[in-house]
């Protein structure tokens, strides 16, 4: 799954079979696909350096 910023929200690249088998774990893992999985990229913006 591309693009998993949005659990279970199923586009027109999904087949049915696709959203059948992962919908349930969806829901169970992600609230009900009301929660959400959030992460941060992080720098040490001391280690950039523009010239």
């Amino acid at each position: 799954m591309s693009n998993f910023q949005h659990a279970g929200d199923w586009g027109s690249q999904h087949t049915q079979a696709l959203r059948d088998t992962l919908d349930p774990l969806v829901r169970v893992n992600y609230r009900d696909r009301f929660g959400a999985s959030v992460g941060y990229l992080t720098a040490d913006p001391t280690s950039i350096r523009l010239v």
